[in-house]
């Protein structure tokens, strides 16, 4: 599944930069300025938009944040939520739970949605 424009749009803020070469000498699939998704064959490219692992594998290897997907409940099987494991300045790594605004844990009905949200709090971690 690949990122929404709106994470694309913060991994690029964040320094997020990533090219696909195929056996056709494309870049691959991105978004314009406006969040149109298109086929890029040049460097018109403006916000790149791979699939969710590259990212997430971007942001464990490069930013030392772990973005934790997990389900909720192993009876139901049918809400996930997500975690991100980070740096604290002590030292240590801190592990921040997406909590909703009345403090309960914030669900998600498939993991790949999990996933992007906790991306996208992951990218608001970093400090460029």
């Amino acid at each position: 599944m690949e990122i929404t424009f709106e994470t694309a749009k913060l991994a690029k803020e964040k320094g997020f930069e990533q090219t696909y070469i195929n056996e056709y000498r494309s870049i691959g699939f991105g978004y314009t300025k406006n969040g149109k998704q298109t086929f890029i064959t040049d460097k018109s490219l403006i916000y790149l938009s791979p699939e969710q692992y590259i990212l997430h594998q971007w942001l464990r290897d490069k930013c030392n944040l772990h973005v934790i997907p997990y389900i909720l409940s192993a009876l139901d099987l049918k809400d996930y939520s997500v975690e991100v494991l980070h740096p604290r300045p002590n030292g240590t790594m801190g592990c921040d739970s997406m909590l909703s605004r009345d403090n309960s844990l914030k669900r998600f009905k498939t993991y790949e949605d999990a996933l992007e949200f906790g991306m996208q709090e992951a990218l608001k971690l970093i400090n460029i």
